[in-house]
């Protein structure tokens, strides 16, 4: 059959736009993932194995270097280590599959019945009471409560700002290593930063 025939030829124009279409969005389609949802995969894979690096350092013997390993790692990553260490726990989870920058919640997971929103922040310096405002907002919003976790430094007034909002509940340093190491967290909204495992009491949504 001569090349120029045109069932010849329309057999190359037909593989040659379902070629396009596969590489587009087939792909997706017939069961494979998304860039995107790749990524996603790889920064949770990534999360378990940075736990266990916290592990290996000691949280308990060594908080200082944990910490300090905290504030280096991908900041997509510490959001997925804090959703992986409250999966492990055995609480019900829900990652969000962007990573938008937006200000939205990072995850969510549900406590005796209340919804409670994840907002993971890497910081290297003092926390943005912008931020904190922000978050507070979105969770009034949603109706539900919040965990503003964070490797910074929180400010007179942005802790200020989660004391009196009674919406959310800030968690860095000792609290946030504390945790890391497998200690329950006090989860009373407001509740102030320590450098030291938080105690315990019976209030619903007490302890984490």
């Amino acid at each position: 059959m001569p090349v120029s025939s045109p069932v010849l030829l329309g057999v190359v124009i037909a593989t040659a736009l379902f070629c396009i279409w596969y590489a587009a969005i087939g792909a997706r389609w017939l069961g494979g993932s998304s860039a995107s949802e790749r990524r996603h995969a790889r920064k949770v894979r990534s999360a378990a194995t940075a736990l266990a690096t916290v592990n290996r350092i000691g949280p308990r013997a060594n908080p200082a270097r944990v910490f300090g390993y905290l504030r280096k790692v991908d900041p997509y990553v510490f959001e997925e280590m804090i959703l992986t260490e409250l999966e492990r726990r055995g609480h019900a989870i829900k990652r969000n599959r962007r990573y938008s920058g937006d200000g939205g919640a990072d995850g969510a997971f549900v406590l005796n019945g209340r919804r409670w929103l994840i907002q993971a922040k890497r910081y290297r310096g003092p926390v943005r009471t912008a931020d904190i405002l922000s978050f507070d907002a979105l969770c009034r919003q949603l109706g539900a409560r919040g965990l503003f976790v964070h490797t910074g430094k929180t400010t007179t007034v942005g802790r200020d700002s989660a004391t009196d909002s009674g919406f959310i509940r800030i968690v860095s340093g000792g609290d946030l290593v504390a945790f890391l190491a497998g200690d329950s967290l006090r989860l009373a909204p407001g509740a102030r930063d320590r450098r030291s495992p938080l105690p315990h009491n019976h209030h619903e949504d007490a302890n984490l």
